[in-house]
């Protein structure tokens, strides 16, 4: 029994012993490099489980393979190559249509089974509709001004600091050329 001890005999090591070593601060690591560090090292752990995820799930799939009948077999491999199939047709389709990543992506998450990613889905499909009205007002408006720049049309005048106004008086004092210029300038007459 020399294990027992009185009250309060060790505290004052512990005591004694913390008070002696001072606490130092790591200098030159920045937070930066911490969370690269600790990125880095859980990626490293992710790849190792995922790597023994795979070789169970490869020697449960070749157990399953062997324990499955001619006919399931037959069944398994006809809907590889269906869901093949569908996946080529739907890549054909999607290039043949032009539709991007982005919509594609909120098209599938409209198509899940699960409630937010179905109001997701379809926050993303109205926001790339909206998206694509917003390129096509800006198309027309470009071909609108070229059309008109094309046919020499001038553009109308401008209301505020950039509009030009003129009293009748005054454009009743300028050459027929300079009334003709002011005109096709922009500008206007005021009484």
């Amino acid at each position: 029994m020399d294990d027992v001890q009185t009250p309060g005999a060790g505290t004052d090591q512990i005591a004694d012993k913390g008070a002696a070593e001072p606490t130092q601060k790591a200098e030159g690591v920045s937070k930066e490099d911490l969370e690269a560090l600790v990125a880095s090292k859980l990626d490293e752990n992710n790849r190792k489980w995922q790597s023994k995820f795979d070789t169970i799930l490869g020697e449960k799939k070749a157990v399953e393979g062997k324990a499955l009948t001619v006919e399931q077999r037959m069944e398994q491999l006809e809907r590889e190559r269906e869901a093949e199939r569908l996946g080529f047709t739907r890549e054909k389709a999607k290039l043949s249509a032009n539709i991007d990543d982005e919509l594609e992506g909120a098209i599938r998450l409209y198509g899940s089974s699960k409630a937010d990613e179905i109001t997701s889905g379809a926050s993303g499909i109205r926001a790339y509709i909206a998206k694509l009205n917003a390129a096509h007002e800006a198309d027309k408006a470009k071909a609108i001004e070229d059309a008109l720049a094309k046919v020499g049309a001038q553009p109308r005048p401008r209301a505020g600091k950039d509009q030009k106004v003129m009293a009748t008086a005054d454009f009743e004092k300028l050459a027929p050329k300079e009334r003709a210029e002011y005109m096709a300038s922009g500008g206007t007459i005021t009484d």
